[in-house]
C-alpha cells in the first residue's frame, strides 16, 4: 500500500508544484500550451477559480503521502456529456519512478467515477509520452483519436492521443 491519499490543491501547494517543472517543454508536456512557463501563483488561482462554479468546472488534487505532496492531478468536467477529462497529472520528479502513478490516477478515477453523471473519463496525452501512454493502458484506459501537431514547443512538433476508460470497464477492473 503506497498510503497515498488526494486532498484538495491549495495556494499553499503552489510553490512545490511550480517547481516540478525546469523548462517550457516541461511544463508544455504537464499543462499542454495554455500554460506558460514560468509557472506562477496566478495561473494556479485561475485554474482553482474554475473549481468555484457550481457544480464546479475544474477540480484540482494533490496527491500525498506522508507528510510530502507527491502527486498533482486535474479533472475537468462535461456533466452535460457524461464525461471528466483528467488533466495536468504530474508525479514530483524526486519521487517518479517508486510506483506512485498507479495509485493516484485509481484514486483519482475513483473520485470521478463516484460521481454519478460521470459515466466516461478522458484524457490527452503527447505521443512521445511513451511511460505515461503505458500506464494509462495498465489501468484500462484505450487509445483514440489522433492529434497531429497538437503542439510546437522549442522546435518540435508533438502528436497528441485521447485515451478513455469507461465506468464499466473501471469497475470490471477492479473485480
Amino acid at each position: 500500500m503506497t498510503g497515498l491519499r488526494l486532498l484538495p490543491f491549495v495556494p499553499e501547494d503552489f510553490d512545490a508544484l511550480a517547481g516540478w517543472f525546469a523548462s517550457p517543454a516541461e511544463a508544455v508536456l504537464w499543462g499542454g500550451p495554455q500554460v506558460a512557463w514560468p509557472l506562477t501563483a496566478a495561473q494556479f488561482a485561475a485554474m482553482l477559480a474554475e473549481g468555484d462554479a457550481v457544480p464546479p468546472q475544474r477540480r484540482c488534487w494533490s496527491a500525498w503521502q506522508g507528510g510530502a505532496m507527491v502527486g498533482h492531478g486535474q479533472a475537468v468536467y462535461d456533466r452535460a456529456g457524461g464525461s471528466a477529462r483528467l488533466a495536468r497529472i504530474a508525479i514530483a520528479p524526486a519521487r517518479r519512478g517508486e510506483g506512485l502513478g498507479g495509485p493516484m490516477l485509481d484514486a483519482l478515477l475513483r473520485e470521478l467515477f463516484a460521481d454519478p453523471a460521470i459515466g466516461r473519463v478522458d484524457l490527452n496525452v503527447y505521443t512521445h509520452n511513451r511511460r505515461a501512454i503505458a500506464l494509462y493502458r495498465r489501468l484500462g484506459f484505450v487509445p483514440g483519436a489522433l492529434t497531429p501537431g497538437a503542439v510546437r514547443i522549442d522546435g518540435q512538433i508533438w502528436d497528441g492521443m485521447v485515451m478513455a476508460i469507461t465506468r464499466e470497464d473501471y469497475v470490471a477492473k477492479l473485480i
